[in-house]
């Protein structure tokens, strides 16, 4: 070690906390020894003053309900506090851009334009936003324009929680990585929890990337979640090449689907990755778990604890690899094909399944080029009326051991239990 150097060790963590909430946080850990000039450490200690000079300008303002939104989250200080009275209602036609981490709570915005647009958008990191309501302009908005989130994300660390969305042309929330080069290039890190969505045309939450991929987002959290009357999509979207996603605590009412995995068939990098999903409810919807992926195979997913009732079926997984599903109910399905739909997936474990009730089904598990994939704990209820339990199609000239089927009772079916067919294409 030269001479006017010392060796520092830094094992701390710390938080600096403004108003409560932890706004800025520094977190140093490193296993080996950092050799540093006294002069670089005098540069260090007067950058950390200058910032912490910054900081104490903030705190908690109380916004003005006759002033603009937009312009009082342009004048705050970074990390400052934003709190609105929740009889405020600032009804606005352009979209309110937060471009500084802070705290923004209480707010109720209402689209008041014909023309479909984003209410708030979320360009810097580390931004919180809870107990709101955003309204859009579905159903009076020009049929021909582009549609809109009501609530757009293009930056990583965000919380959002205690959110309500009406009446959007497109999705409540939309997490994609547009601009996001921006911004220090993808979205890394964030959770949304306890938010309710009505009439939206599109999804409640919607998690994809940008640029076929390249621009990604992940580690991603979606929790307590619930989705009413949207028939063309549903209460979360998992698309295009996002990684490290977990979903749980999931309800769809009246919804295309309550949970979906689909890409745009762009190219390997759309390819969703290590996706945990949990506690779903469907009611009344077309799908619980829907898998609508077309231009690459998706891994590394896992499905548990799933209630589709009254649905019209309970899932369709398609190319996919990697995946575990266990612990599906399904009561009273409402089409006359295939429940569980299951095309072309790899390393595949399907473990109890319980279905019953519902209209005539021509199978209650339908499983189309399997490899590599374990059946088991399937039951079929007194009261189905699948003709088949079990629907097997096979390539013609392809092993029967790529697939396993154990403790099943399918006594139920009113055909056969088990039909195996070997098919060239899949029907």
């Amino acid at each position: 070690m030269r001479k006017g150097e010392r060796k520092l060790w830094s094992r701390s963590h710390f938080s600096i906390g403004l108003g409560g909430n932890a706004l800025a946080w520094a977190d140093f850990r490193t296993s080996q020894a950092i050799d540093m000039k006294f002069g670089n450490v005098a540069f260090v200690a007067t950058c950390w003053v200058l910032l912490l000079v910054s900081w104490s300008d903030a705190g908690i303002i109380n916004l003005k309900c006759q002033e603009g939104l937009a312009k009082q989250i342009n004048d705050a200080p970074p990390f400052s506090t934003l709190i609105a009275d929740k009889r405020c209602l600032w009804r606005i036609n352009f979209s309110v851009l937060i471009r500084k981490s802070m705290t923004l709570s209480g707010v109720r915005l209402k689209l008041v334009s014909e023309v479909p647009r984003t209410l708030l958008k979320i360009e810097a990191p580390g931004v919180r936003l809870h107990d709101f309501v955003l309204i859009g302009n579905s159903g009076f908005a020009d049929a021909k324009a582009t549609r809109m989130p009501l609530l757009h994300i293009v930056a990583g660390n965000f919380y959002v929680q205690n959110g309500q969305f009406y009446n959007s042309t497109k999705d409540g929330v939309l997490v994609s990585g547009e601009r996001a080069e921006i911004i220090n290039g993808p979205i890394i890190g964030g959770v949304i929890k306890d938010i309710v969505g009505r009439g939206l045309d599109r999804d409640l939450v919607s998690l994809t990337t940008s640029s076929a991929g390249k621009v990604n987002t992940k580690n991603i959290v979606v929790d307590n979640v619930r989705m009413y009357s949207s028939g063309q999509r549903g209460a979360v979207e998992i698309s295009n090449g996002v990684e490290d996603i977990f979903v749980r605590n999931v309800y769809a009412e009246n919804c295309f689907y309550a949970v979906a995995i689909q890409d745009h068939g762009l190219g390997y990098l759309q390819m969703n990755k290590r996706v945990l999903i949990s506690n779903v409810i469907a009611i009344h919807s077309d799908f619980a778990v829907l898998s609508q992926v077309v231009g690459v195979r998706h891994g590394e997913v896992s499905i548990s604890r799933v209630i589709a009732k009254q649905c019209r079926k309970a899932l369709i997984l398609k190319n996919l690899d990697w995946v575990r599903v266990e612990d599906v109910r399904v009561i009273g399905s409402q089409d006359s094909g295939p429940i569980v739909s299951i095309y072309n997936c790899a390393n595949l474990k399907l473990r109890d399944i319980s279905i019953g009730g519902g209209k005539p089904t021509i199978s209650a598990i339908s499983v189309t080029f399997p490899r590599r994939v374990r059946i088991e704990g399937i039951t079929l209820g007194k009261h189905s009326k699948a003709q088949y339990g079990l629907d097997l199609r096979l390539r013609p000239k392809s092993a029967t051991n790529s697939l396993k089927i154990s403790h099943v009772d399918l006594a139920a079916a009113r055909i056969r239990r088990i039909r195996v067919q070997r098919v060239s294409t899949i029907p």
